[in-house]
Protein backbone atom coordinates (compact mmCIF):
# COMPACT_ATOMS: atom_id res chain seq x y z
CA UNK A 1 0.00 0.00 0.00
CA UNK A 2 1.36 3.27 -0.92
CA UNK A 3 1.42 5.84 1.99
CA UNK A 4 -0.66 9.29 1.48
CA UNK A 5 0.80 12.04 2.53
CA UNK A 6 -1.68 15.04 4.76
CA UNK A 7 -1.26 17.68 2.64
CA UNK A 8 -3.73 20.66 2.35
CA UNK A 9 -5.30 19.84 -0.73
CA UNK A 10 -6.74 16.59 0.81
CA UNK A 11 -7.19 17.76 4.15
CA UNK A 12 -10.66 18.88 5.38
CA UNK A 13 -10.76 21.33 8.44
CA UNK A 14 -14.05 20.46 10.59
CA UNK A 15 -14.74 22.97 13.62
CA UNK A 16 -17.62 22.66 16.12
CA UNK A 17 -19.33 20.40 13.72
CA UNK A 18 -19.25 22.21 10.93
CA UNK A 19 -16.75 21.52 7.66
CA UNK A 20 -15.01 25.22 7.50
CA UNK A 21 -14.99 26.35 3.71
CA UNK A 22 -12.00 27.93 2.25
CA UNK A 23 -10.39 27.41 5.73
CA UNK A 24 -6.24 27.78 4.28
CA UNK A 25 -4.51 26.74 7.44
CA UNK A 26 -4.89 25.43 10.56
CA UNK A 27 -1.60 24.85 13.16
CA UNK A 28 -1.56 23.99 16.93
CA UNK A 29 1.49 23.63 19.72
CA UNK A 30 1.18 21.55 22.57
CA UNK A 31 3.25 22.99 25.07
CA UNK A 32 4.64 20.99 28.45
CA UNK A 33 6.44 23.47 30.85
CA UNK A 34 8.35 22.14 33.19
CA UNK A 35 10.52 23.26 35.99
CA UNK A 36 14.07 22.31 37.28
CA UNK A 37 13.90 21.11 40.98
CA UNK A 38 17.45 22.10 42.71
CA UNK A 39 19.02 20.30 45.67
CA UNK A 40 20.63 22.91 47.98
CA UNK A 41 24.19 23.17 47.76
CA UNK A 42 23.79 21.37 44.49
CA UNK A 43 24.86 23.65 41.00
CA UNK A 44 22.65 20.70 38.56
CA UNK A 45 19.20 19.98 38.69
CA UNK A 46 18.45 17.05 40.52
CA UNK A 47 15.23 16.78 38.11
CA UNK A 48 13.04 18.16 35.02
CA UNK A 49 9.52 17.98 36.18
CA UNK A 50 6.16 18.46 33.70
CA UNK A 51 4.00 21.46 35.80
CA UNK A 52 1.63 22.35 32.97
CA UNK A 53 0.08 20.98 29.59
CA UNK A 54 -1.86 23.65 27.24
CA UNK A 55 -3.08 24.12 23.32
CA UNK A 56 -2.33 26.85 21.55
CA UNK A 57 -2.96 26.98 17.82
CA UNK A 58 -4.77 28.82 15.33
CA UNK A 59 -6.33 28.86 11.72
CA UNK A 60 -7.61 31.04 8.73
CA UNK A 61 -10.23 31.93 6.46
CA UNK A 62 -10.80 33.19 3.27
CA UNK A 63 -14.03 34.50 3.76
CA UNK A 64 -17.01 35.23 1.88
CA UNK A 65 -19.93 37.38 2.58
CA UNK A 66 -23.75 36.73 3.09
CA UNK A 67 -26.38 36.48 0.47
CA UNK A 68 -23.92 34.29 -2.24
CA UNK A 69 -25.78 33.02 -5.38
CA UNK A 70 -27.48 29.70 -4.11
CA UNK A 71 -26.43 27.92 -7.38
CA UNK A 72 -22.70 27.70 -6.92
CA UNK A 73 -22.25 24.29 -5.13
CA UNK A 74 -21.17 24.12 -1.37
CA UNK A 75 -21.12 27.46 -0.18
CA UNK A 76 -23.74 28.47 2.56
CA UNK A 77 -25.72 31.26 1.92
CA UNK A 78 -24.98 32.73 5.20
CA UNK A 79 -21.46 32.98 4.53
CA UNK A 80 -18.78 31.81 6.11
CA UNK A 81 -17.35 34.56 9.26
CA UNK A 82 -17.43 33.44 12.82
CA UNK A 83 -20.87 33.75 13.15
CA UNK A 84 -22.13 31.00 10.79
CA UNK A 85 -19.67 28.21 12.24
CA UNK A 86 -21.29 26.44 15.18
CA UNK A 87 -24.72 28.47 15.26
CA UNK A 88 -26.29 25.22 14.08
CA UNK A 89 -28.39 21.98 16.29
CA UNK A 90 -25.40 21.64 18.25
CA UNK A 91 -26.35 25.62 20.05
CA UNK A 92 -22.54 26.13 19.98
CA UNK A 93 -21.68 30.16 19.83
CA UNK A 94 -18.18 30.47 18.82
CA UNK A 95 -19.07 33.92 17.83
CA UNK A 96 -19.97 35.12 21.41
CA UNK A 97 -16.25 35.49 22.08
CA UNK A 98 -16.02 38.26 20.51
CA UNK A 99 -19.41 40.35 22.31
CA UNK A 100 -18.52 41.74 25.51
CA UNK A 101 -21.98 41.25 26.89
CA UNK A 102 -22.38 37.19 25.85
CA UNK A 103 -18.05 36.02 26.96
CA UNK A 104 -19.31 34.13 29.62
CA UNK A 105 -21.94 32.54 27.52
CA UNK A 106 -18.64 31.67 24.87
CA UNK A 107 -19.19 27.99 23.34
CA UNK A 108 -15.89 25.14 24.19
CA UNK A 109 -15.54 23.51 20.46
CA UNK A 110 -13.78 20.47 19.04
CA UNK A 111 -11.50 21.83 16.24
CA UNK A 112 -11.02 18.15 13.86
CA UNK A 113 -8.72 18.02 10.74
CA UNK A 114 -9.44 15.05 7.97
CA UNK A 115 -7.83 13.31 5.51
CA UNK A 116 -9.50 12.82 2.58
CA UNK A 117 -9.68 9.92 0.86
CA UNK A 118 -11.78 8.03 -2.01
CA UNK A 119 -15.51 7.72 -0.66
CA UNK A 120 -14.40 8.53 3.09
CA UNK A 121 -12.48 10.97 5.63
CA UNK A 122 -10.28 9.59 8.51
CA UNK A 123 -9.35 12.16 10.99
CA UNK A 124 -5.76 12.99 11.83
CA UNK A 125 -6.29 15.31 14.76
CA UNK A 126 -8.94 16.48 17.15
CA UNK A 127 -8.44 19.40 19.64
CA UNK A 128 -10.82 19.22 22.05
CA UNK A 129 -12.50 21.90 24.56
CA UNK A 130 -11.24 25.03 22.39
CA UNK A 131 -11.83 28.40 22.69
CA UNK A 132 -11.54 31.34 20.33
CA UNK A 133 -9.00 33.90 22.20
CA UNK A 134 -8.17 36.38 19.39
CA UNK A 135 -9.33 37.38 15.96
CA UNK A 136 -7.37 39.61 13.08
CA UNK A 137 -8.62 40.58 9.51
CA UNK A 138 -6.49 41.69 7.22
CA UNK A 139 -7.79 42.94 3.72
CA UNK A 140 -5.61 44.87 0.82
CA UNK A 141 -6.94 46.20 -2.15
CA UNK A 142 -5.29 43.36 -4.66
CA UNK A 143 -6.04 40.36 -2.07
CA UNK A 144 -9.52 38.88 -0.30
CA UNK A 145 -10.60 39.13 2.89
CA UNK A 146 -8.47 36.94 5.17
CA UNK A 147 -9.80 36.18 8.50
CA UNK A 148 -7.28 34.59 11.37
CA UNK A 149 -8.25 33.00 14.77
CA UNK A 150 -6.18 31.96 17.22
CA UNK A 151 -7.76 29.74 20.00
CA UNK A 152 -6.52 27.83 23.18
CA UNK A 153 -7.76 24.05 23.84
CA UNK A 154 -7.24 21.81 26.65
CA UNK A 155 -6.31 18.66 24.79
CA UNK A 156 -4.85 16.94 21.74
CA UNK A 157 -5.66 13.59 20.41
CA UNK A 158 -3.75 12.27 17.23
CA UNK A 159 -4.11 9.52 15.01
CA UNK A 160 -1.38 7.93 16.52
CA UNK A 161 -1.88 9.06 20.59
CA UNK A 162 -4.70 10.20 22.71
CA UNK A 163 -4.29 13.12 25.42
CA UNK A 164 -6.50 12.01 28.95
CA UNK A 165 -7.11 14.31 31.60
CA UNK A 166 -4.15 13.76 34.51
CA UNK A 167 -6.92 13.50 36.98
CA UNK A 168 -7.71 10.09 35.13
CA UNK A 169 -4.33 9.23 35.25
CA UNK A 170 -4.53 9.27 39.52
CA UNK A 171 -7.95 7.44 39.02
CA UNK A 172 -10.05 10.58 39.62
CA UNK A 173 -13.03 11.52 37.71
Amino acid sequence: MQPTFITGANAKINIAGVTVGFCNDVQYQINVKHISTQILGAYESSSIEPVSYSVMGGFSVIRYARGIDSNVPNLSSSGNGIGSIGNGSNNNKIHDSFDPSQLKYASFFELVIYQKRPNTTIPVARIRDCRIISSTTYLTKKNVMVQTFQFMGRYVDEDSFLAFSSSAALGEQ
